[in-house]
């Protein structure tokens, strides 16, 4: 995985040089300096660009990203003295990733599409899956299923403690899940197994412990992970906060006061963003005629995790993982899991501006990766590619690009995954010569 720091802070920036760039007006790089190694390939032909050879514009539009070995004539030709750059070491903070789990007792019905396996245990065997085999060691893991007990509460109309509609004593503290057979994931697999799946659905109780006693301390206590939520729920909360309400499913509370309190987590320091899983049953119910999936993509959009710009609360294009029209709940719950695993993954870092206090230059930075870096030595280095392929081949291709809104250097998934499961990982972004592109392996 990556290696950390205390702060997320770019470490070790100093001037260094690099190969001779192309500063061309025409073109063609005709009044740019001399091209060595790593830049011959960007000479280009008239009307390629502006700032040399190919680079046109803001970058090489015939970059294809890819992953090489960093031989030492590579290195040697992006760090020349011909022209100043900064080298720079950056941190990317591993995933947080706390989940709230709905076992209320509707979680025992059969889904369409199922082979007799209830929503439950569809949903235990997807969150063990998604956590052993799709989490780096790194990612720090939390757990609280709601309500995990039997007790339905007395309609109360005053606030009374968590503790009679939530069992907060089997929360699972997040922490990094570290390697198998980990304490951690041995509290993983406990909690899953031993859940109980009955009684009605205090959802924001449980949302707002989590947050409070789950992601806080996590990042009081580690500092450097980036924090999600992941709230997975088969519909209508029946238990208001403060355990208020008769936990039956004929009478559903207020949703409006957990949007507010997602929307809250969002805009906090930490910024924590909630991804929103609707297990079937969160569709329209005719005993009711309550329908979950509106709140439930509204919560999608408070916590900053809406699935495409054009989504609606209205449906069906819903904000939300939406597992209502789902003829293979195991199949699309798994793929939902995946899908928040790699957007939650941290594979993002902010370009740090050049030591002679210019804009970054797209066409002039090159990413190294030094793999398992001890005692400052790595044990390999790899040239990364930059790629105007924003999809990174659909995920198939290394490589990485520039976020043109944010302006950070975005690792490929396939990039992403072998950098975060090394634990001494350093990656080091050159500027200052053009960027050389890797054959695509």
């Amino acid at each position: 995985m990556l290696k950390y720091f205390s702060s997320l802070a770019c470490l070790g920036i100093m001037a260094i040089g690099c190969a001779s760039k192309n500063n061309g007006t025409d073109g063609n790089g005709s009044t740019g300096g001399t091209c060595t190694f790593g830049c011959a390939q960007n000479q280009g032909g008239a009307g390629n660009g502006i700032d040399g050879g190919n680079n046109a514009g803001s970058g090489n539009p015939n970059l294809k990203g890819g992953k090489t070995v960093a031989t030492a004539d590579i290195l040697a030709a992006i760090a020349d003295t011909a022209c100043a750059g900064t080298s720079s070491e950056l941190e990317v903070p591993p995933a947080l990733l706390e989940f709230v789990v709905d076992v209320s007792g509707s979680m025992t019905d059969i889904p369409k599409g199922s082979t007799g396996q209830n929503k439950w245990q569809i949903t235990q065997a997807a969150l063990s899956n998604a956590i052993n085999n799709g989490l780096p060691e790194r990612t720090g893991v939390g757990m609280l299923f709601f309500p995990n007990m039997n007790t339905v509460p007395n309609h109360n109309t005053t606030p009374i403690d968590i503790t009679n509609c939530v069992n907060t004593s089997a929360l699972i503290p997040a922490a990094p899940l570290g390697a198998a057979g980990s304490t951690q994931r041995a509290a993983i697999a406990s909690g899953l197994a031993n859940a109980s799946v009955a009684g009605g659905t205090p959802t924001d109780d449980a949302y707002e412990y989590a947050y409070a006693s789950g992601v806080i301390p996590a990042m009081q206590t580690y500092g450097y992970f980036t924090p999600f939520m992941v709230l997975i729920t088969d519909g209508q909360p029946t238990i208001s906060l403060g355990c208020e309400g008769t936990g039956q499913t004929a009478y559903p509370v207020d949703w409006h006061p957990i949007v507010t309190d997602i929307a809250t987590a969002f805009s906090n320091q930490p910024l924590v963003k909630t991804f929103i899983i609707g297990s079937p049953g969160s569709e329209a119910q005719s005993s009711t005629g309550a329908d979950g999936r509106p709140w439930l993509s509204q919560a999608a959009r408070a916590g900053g995790t809406q699935l495409t710009p054009d989504c609606v609360d209205t449906g069906l294009n819903f904000c939300h993982f939406d597992m209502t029209q789902s003829t293979d709940f195991a199949t699309d719950l798994a793929n939902a899991l995946k899908s928040i695993i790699d957007s939650s993954i941290p594979c993002s870092v902010q370009i740090p501006p050049p030591s002679d206090g210019k804009t970054p230059d797209p066409a002039a930075i090159n990413v190294v990766y030094q793999e398992n870096v001890t005692g400052g030595t790595p044990t390999q280095q790899w040239l990364i590619g930059q790629t105007s392929d924003t999809t990174c081949g659909g995920g198939t291709a290394d490589g990485w690009y520039l976020d043109p809104a944010s302006g950070k250097i975005v690792l490929c998934p396939l990039t992403c995954r072998t950098v975060q499961s090394d634990k001494y990982a350093v990656l080091n972004v050159r500027q200052g010569c053009l960027t050389y592109t890797p054959p695509i392996q």
